[in-house]
């Protein structure tokens, strides 16, 4: 039986190989070392016997949502229940709260443990949206999905997002 545990910790030879998979999977945005590794994220990587065979970084958009910004899992690990082991300790890392992820043909999912809902970024609630373009969340594919869709300069309180240099 092997032996499954969790952890935050990556080492810089684990990043390296997971970029390598990650980077030439198909439907993933080009990672950085920084993606995987940065602070700002929250990082659950799953490890097999002490070997890394997944990953998911997520972080927080505002109370009561996060996005998820990764759910990998190297090849041949795929199709052994691994990818929901991650997406369960996201979850219970986030217990009340709804996740979103940003599809390849730029759809958004509303995420809860076990139901998802596929919208436009202009269905999401405004105070996501907005806080996206004032914290200029990146790397965010949400960011750059939002970032496209608004054409015009947005005013938030004392924040005024410009959608061209001025």
């Amino acid at each position: 039986m092997p032996n499954i545990h969790f952890d935050t910790r990556l080492s810089e030879l684990e990043a390296k190989t997971l970029l390598a998979g990650l980077n030439s999977s198909p439907g993933f945005t080009r990672m950085t070392r920084n993606d995987l590794m940065g602070e700002k994220n929250t990082r659950v990587v799953l490890r097999e016997d002490g070997n890394v065979v997944g990953i998911g970084i997520s972080s927080g958009i505002t109370e009561g949502w996060i996005e998820l910004h990764v759910l990998f899992v190297i090849p041949e690990k795929r199709s052994q229940g691994y990818g929901r082991m991650i997406w369960n300790k996201i979850h219970d890392l986030y217990p009340a709260s709804s996740v979103l992820l940003v599809t390849n043909n730029n759809k958004v999912k509303t995420m809860t443990k076990d139901t998802y809902t596929v919208t436009s970024v202009l269905q999401l609630p405004p105070r996501i949206i907005w806080y996206v373009i004032a914290t200029r969340s990146r790397p965010s594919k949400l960011f750059a999905l939002i970032k496209q869709l608004v054409h015009k300069d947005v005013t938030l309180g004392n924040f005024t997002y410009y959608t061209k240099s001025k």
